[in-house]
């Protein structure tokens, strides 16, 4: 039995010097490793890019984002390279779909992308984006160009001209925007139309009192109460009406109120000048406005400005798309004269 024992105490001293050896063994593996990235410096980049029919990016295009003073790897050590900020640099550019970014131990940065396809260019009213295979909306690049069809015209997109994203995402927010005005417009009508269907609920409880006999009550006393009765009643049945049509009304009146056409103005900016400056106008004056070129552009309404936009042209005519409702104002301060 002590044989035994001692067997056994050897077989477990023997298991915990296999895996002191396994943790010296890796720890030397670690530190070589480290030590081999700190000593390699990066010498190349490789670059692995889809090309589908119609493709905007080529290698060298991907090269001059990635080769710049200030993002190239190469001649830095492996250790010192951020895989996260190449591949960030590599994805902002809309063409780019995915971007992957990894590490040789040889010295070498392997750059895989996939990119989008276009499907269609849009170049209407200020517009030059381009409209990939899966719906993705994004700015024509300067530096390439893909050969596809290309919609011109009267064409009016549902988007700005520096939007991008996926089209559906458009698609959903519009309905969304209309939804949420109708349930603002039905809100608006819904108490006058709970005030009619009371009224009509009370006149109906009236039309049904009646003056009751009791086994007690004489024919005389009965004759004053159903007389109370009747003449309470049509007092009530008065103020009723009265009611409703004071209801209908102002039902009547807000539909009024709603179809009045308001002065809608866009005012592309302001600026103050001196007496003698306005009076020495001419033609070919200059007049500086407080707004720079792409600013949004404000929307009035009888003077109060409600929303903002961008300019676009639109069959000859300029026009404003709307980007954001500020808060909606009063309706008694827009029907203001």
């Amino acid at each position: 039995m002590r044989r035994d024992r001692l067997g056994r105490q050897a077989r477990y001293a023997g298991y915990a010097a296999l895996w002191l050896l396994i943790v010296i063994v890796m720890t030397a593996a670690g530190n070589g490793a480290g030590n081999h990235r700190a000593r390699t410096s990066v010498d190349r980049i490789t670059v692995d890019i889809d090309s589908p029919e119609g493709a905007l990016l080529t290698e060298q295009i991907v090269r001059e984002w990635v080769e710049t003073e200030e993002y190239s790897p190469v001649g830095k050590s492996l250790d010192s390279i951020d895989l996260a900020m190449l591949e960030e640099r590599i994805s902002s550019h809309k063409a780019v779909a995915r971007a992957e970014v990894s590490l040789n131990c040889d010295g070498s940065v392997d750059i895989d992308i996939r990119q989008r396809r276009p499907l269609m260019r849009l170049m209407v009213d200020g517009y030059d984006l381009y409209v990939s295979d899966d719906g993705y909306i994004f700015d024509a690049p300067a530096a390439s160009t893909a050969y596809g069809p290309v919609v011109t015209g009267d064409y009016r997109p549902l988007f700005t001209p520096r939007y991008s994203g996926y089209s559906s995402d458009i698609v959903r927010d519009s309905i969304a925007a209309i939804e949420r005005r109708i349930d603002e417009l039905e809100r608006e009508k819904i108490p006058f139309y709970r005030a009619l269907q009371q009224n009509a609920r009370s006149r109906k409880q009236l039309s049904a009192q009646r003056a009751h006999k009791g086994w007690f009550t004489s024919d005389e006393e009965y004759a004053v109460r159903r007389e109370q009765v009747e003449l309470y009643k049509a007092q009530r049945r008065e103020e009723l009406a009265a009611e409703a049509q004071l209801n209908q009304e102002q039902k009547d009146n807000l539909d009024l109120i709603l179809s009045v056409p308001l002065e809608v103005a866009v005012e592309i900016g302001r600026t103050r000048r001196k007496i003698q400056d306005i009076l020495s106008f001419s033609k070919g004056s200059l007049v500086v406005l407080d707004k720079l070129a792409g600013d949004q552009v404000d929307l009035l309404v009888n003077g109060q400005c409600v929303a903002k936009g961008d300019v676009v042209v639109i069959d000859d005519n300029f026009g404003i798309r709307i980007t954001e409702i500020l808060q909606k104002p009063d309706i008694n301060v827009l029907t203001q004269g």
